[in-house]
């Protein structure tokens, strides 16, 4: 489901507020007829909005606000917004269901059949309001997170066994590789190194270079025209001055050459060396005593592959070391003949200068100098920008980022566990697609009771993770929740089996369940994708009567106040059988 920016976000309220307004159905004139329905000063009764049309709703809250407390509230969140948020199904008129799903939100449906509405529930209204507007927020972080996820996943998967590593990272790549801070900060220290700060070195590198010689050409120059001026004193000394000064810039030439072809070996090493630390962490990861044959089998064949990549990338270092040994002999050769040219075309120079009158003697020792500075300098501001790529390989090579990624992906090839999550957020992504909601309300419908199994009119939230997580994939999760259809039962699962997490200290992870036990509320909702330190997503059942996905930030009342902790489902799926 694509989450608008605020500015779409309201102006979708527009549009859909303008298409309704043109309704011709007829409305009732206000409440009036139902005014007898309630007496109390904070309550109203969810009868009053049947059958109530977007303009009688408004002019019914103005000309009551000030005697409804509740009626007040509706008027302080905007009469157009929520209108809106009573009208689920979006066809310009409430409904009693529809009021009575605002009448079950302060304790999210159980022990509440929305009779009422009351100054509590218009209170998880606003709420919802500042959630929806922070879901906008954070709709470009989520995309530069999923960018730079790709971004990273294609980056550093050709060299180490391209469609296997696919294969086998699959079940981290699909989000949960945001499953908690330390891999989300590796990946980031990897695409920072490998994707800004490294290319942006090499480039201000070879810039420099750039600009150095052609200011140490134009030195040169300046030289030549004097002696070019000066030619029948000097004779033939101008032409054999010439070929060494040739013969000089060709070996300092071949020195960049080698020093270039050297640091593009030493790069190499530096990714056979990255993927080694991956592969290998990958491998210890690993497990092939599972208790799930076909993931064992999987591993067993992931491991011979992983040992034979790792036997190759070692080859290709030995193979940039020999690279690098022969370039360094071609340096020193050249280095020697850049030492003899230049003691030739010092002594050339010496005898030019004798031929010549003091003055220009003078001035071009002077432009020698400044060749000789230029050149200093050069290789002083190459030697730096050398010494920050080097640093940064090592810092992200000893930080462990590249195994920290490796025994992700090996743990995540390990869980069988993890693939129920997977086929469980996908079932809640495809319900939350259709807009799935409640029929006739009173939380029943098809949907409510296919997952619940029973008919009544239970609260459907725990229900709904039960399902996607047992039935709805056909399993059997009896031996995870001893209770299909509670919040409490299963969050006291949960600690029986050890797998309950208090919110504190703890980062929720991709397919954690995240429980609301307090406070007014009892609910269950599936963690599928995290933003650290910002907040996470979840899909839940019995959302306003449906199936809907939610963003939580860290700081917001839904976390702060309301949220008791969590249910580590890879954990307890991912136990030894």
């Amino acid at each position: 489901m694509k989450i608008p920016l605020i500015s779409d976000f309201i102006e979708g309220f527009k549009n859909s507020f303008a298409k309704r307004a043109e309704s011709t159905q007829p409305t009732p004139s206000v409440f009036i007829p139902q005014k007898n329905k309630y007496n109390a000063t904070n309550t109203i009764h969810s009868s009053l909005f049947n059958g109530v049309g977007k303009e009688a709703f408004m002019l019914g809250v103005e000309a009551y606000k000030e005697h409804n407390s509740v009626f007040k509230s509706m008027s302080e969140v905007g009469t157009d917004i929520m209108f809106d948020y009573l009208d689920l199904n979006g066809d310009g008129y409430i409904t009693q269901d529809e009021s009575r799903a605002i009448g079950q939100l302060s304790i999210d449906g159980e022990n509440d059949d929305g009779t009422f509405i009351t100054e509590n529930d218009l209170k998880i209204v606003k709420e919802k309001i500042i959630e929806d507007l922070e879901q906008a927020k954070y709709e470009q972080d989520q995309k530069a997170i999923n960018a730079a996820n790709e971004a990273t996943h294609n980056t550093y998967t050709q060299n180490i066994g391209g469609n296997n590593y696919q294969s086998y990272g699959e079940q981290t790549a699909s989000g949960s590789t945001l499953a908690n801070e330390e891999l989300y900060n590796a990946k980031r220290q990897i695409e920072t190194a490998e994707q800004t700060q490294i290319p942006a070195l090499q480039s201000a590198k070879s810039n420099t270079a750039a600009k150095f010689d052609k200011a140490i050409s134009a030195k040169q120059n300046e030289i030549n025209t004097i002696l070019k001026e000066h030619e029948e004193k000097i004779g033939e000394l101008k032409t054999q001055r010439d070929k060494t000064q040739k013969e000089l810039e060709e070996a300092e030439k071949k020195i960049e050459e080698a020093d270039k072809t050297i640091e593009e070996q030493n790069s190499a090493i530096h990714k056979s060396e990255a993927n080694i630390q991956m592969l290998e962490s990958e491998l210890s990861a690993l497990k092939t005593d599972t208790g799930d044959t076909k993931v064992d089998n999987r591993n067993k064949a992931r491991k011979e592959e992983i040992n034979n990549l790792l036997t190759k990338e070692k080859e290709n270092i030995e193979k940039y070391k020999k690279e690098i040994e022969k370039q360094e002999k071609i340096k020193t050769e050249q280095e020697k003949i850049k030492q003899e040219k230049t003691t030739e075309l010092q002594n050339l120079d010496t005898e030019i200068k004798n031929k010549l009158p003091d003055e220009l003697k003078q001035k071009i020792d002077a432009i020698k100098a400044e060749i000789d500075k230029l050149k200093s300098q050069k290789a002083k501001a190459i030697a730096e920008i050398n010494k920050q790529i080097k640093t940064i390989r090592n810092q992200v090579i000893n930080s462990n980022a590249y195994g920290t990624i490796g025994n992700a992906i090996g743990t995540a090839a390990s869980t069988s566990g993890n693939q129920v999550i997977e086929n469980a957020i996908s079932l809640l992504e495809q319900y939350a697609q259709k807009g799935t909601i409640e029929v006739n309300g009173n939380n029943r419908g098809p949907l409510v009771d296919l997952i619940r199994g029973c008919g009544g009119n239970a609260p459907w939230c725990a229900s709904m993770m039960s399902f996607v997580l047992g039935r709805g994939q056909g399993l059997d999760n009896r031996a995870t929740f001893g209770v299909d259809h509670s919040v409490l039962g299963i969050m006291n699962d949960a600690k029986r089996a050890g797998y309950y997490r208090n919110k504190a200290g703890y980062m929720p992870k991709r397919g954690d369940l995240q429980i609301q036990k307090g406070g007014g509320r009892s609910h269950v909702r599936m963690v599928v994708d995290v933003v650290p330190g910002k907040g996470y997503w979840t899909i839940g059942g019995n959302e306003s009567g449906g199936v809907r996905k939610k963003f939580h930030s860290f700081n917001s009342k839904d976390y702060q106040t309301y949220t008791s902790g969590f249910v580590d489902m890879q954990g307890w799926l991912s136990r030894k059988a």
